[in-house]
């Protein structure tokens, strides 16, 4: 099966290669003619004149107006990622004259992605490539013969690459943008499915983000009512009477009682079906320590059980307000506890995630 490198490598070599020699006082290993001369190390090809603007570069337009419309990103990601889409003056797109996008310049270019990604050059084909540096896109000859949404997954990958360069303050893992392309082609090719949505936001956005992502997407939906009312949830009824029973029986045994939970977690999936919350929940609580309970303070922190099953009994409610934008955690709080408990914290656990080896059509 073929596989399908969607764009972004890093074009290094654009600022770093010397070329000897010079031409009219131009140096590099060719002349300028009437397009735009580019090298990647010793191979070249030329582009149009003219950069490409919304409504040269195809699908460009229905992307951006996509994210537009794209509200449950929310404001800065949608704004991170179209900054990143949309062409300015420090923003370029330039279309690749395919004359000059001979068989030696392509093998050259193929042969330079083969030593990042360690796949055969025979099953790669690459259609975009950018600059982060001067953010500026190449679209190649063969991104023009892709299909609407195959171009829009080579035009994402493009400005995501640029948006997490920038966003982050250093170049993302290569691995990271390819999921993360791929999860967004997924999401559109099935836009009526919350599984696709939920996959797409935890790889475009940091935890705490798709956390508040999803919660209000299920309050404006009501698609967790009446698991989660005027803005909280119960936390007996997140972890269930089951797993609390285990726990008092056993000695607090977290990892022994741990299946209880995920179950409780699973039959929240059955019920709400389409909350995305839920969703995660079940995701990550399914996973031993996906799901950890503690205390803020530092000097008392790790496991607290008991102080779990007393608000559990007490029917405490976890306000969906208090998520701590630096971690994925929400303060479990009792206006009547005045004691050790009171800080009690539910946190969700970061995925480190699994190098993707190839991207497969």
């Amino acid at each position: 099966m073929k596989k399908i490198f969607l764009a972004g490598m890093l074009f290094l070599s654009f600022l770093t290669q010397a070329m000897a020699g010079h031409d009219g006082g131009n140096a590099g290993a060719g002349v300028n003619r009437d397009g735009r001369y580019m090298t990647f190390y010793s191979a070249g090809f030329f582009t149009e004149r003219a950069e490409q603007g919304i409504e040269e570069v195809p699908e460009l337009k229905n992307l951006i107006d996509f994210f537009e419309d794209f509200e449950i990103l929310g404001d800065l990601s949608r704004i991170g990622i179209l900054k990143n889409l949309l062409p300015s003056i420090s923003r370029k797109y330039y279309k690749v004259e395919a004359d000059s996008f001979t068989k030696d310049v392509k093998d050259k270019l193929i042969d330079e992605y083969r030593s990042v990604t360690g796949a055969s050059a025979s099953e790669l084909t690459i259609f975009a490539i950018t600059d982060i540096y001067n953010t500026t896109t190449y679209l190649l000859p063969e991104f023009y013969e892709l299909r609407a949404q195959d171009q829009w997954a080579v035009l994402f990958h493009e400005a995501y690459w640029l948006y997490k360069s920038y966003k982050d303050n250093h170049i993302p893992p290569y691995y990271l943008v390819v999921d993360a392309e791929i999860k967004f082609q997924a999401y559109i090719d099935n836009l009526d499915s919350t599984d696709a949505l939920l996959a797409f936001l935890q790889a475009f956005s940091s935890p705490s983000n798709v956390i508040r992502t999803i919660v209000n997407y299920d309050i404006k939906n009501k698609t967790a009512e009446p698991f989660i009312q005027n803005g909280s949830i119960k936390l007996s009824e997140l972890v269930g009477q089951k797993w609390i029973n285990c726990l008092k029986t056993n000695n607090y045994e977290y990892n022994l009682c741990h299946d209880f939970l995920a179950l409780n977690l699973y039959n929240l999936t059955r019920a709400y079906p389409d909350s995305l919350f839920i969703k995660y929940l079940y995701d990550k609580g399914r996973k031993r320590n996906g799901i950890t309970f503690g205390l803020h303070d530092s000097r008392r922190g790790g496991w607290h059980p008991a102080c779990l099953v007393r608000h559990a009994e007490n029917s405490v409610s976890i306000q969906l307000d208090s998520l701590d934008i630096r971690h994925p955690r929400f303060l479990i709080s009792d206006p009547n506890e005045r004691q050790a408990c009171e800080e009690l914290y539910i946190e969700i656990r970061r995925d480190l995630g699994v190098p993707s080896r190839s991207v497969t059509n």
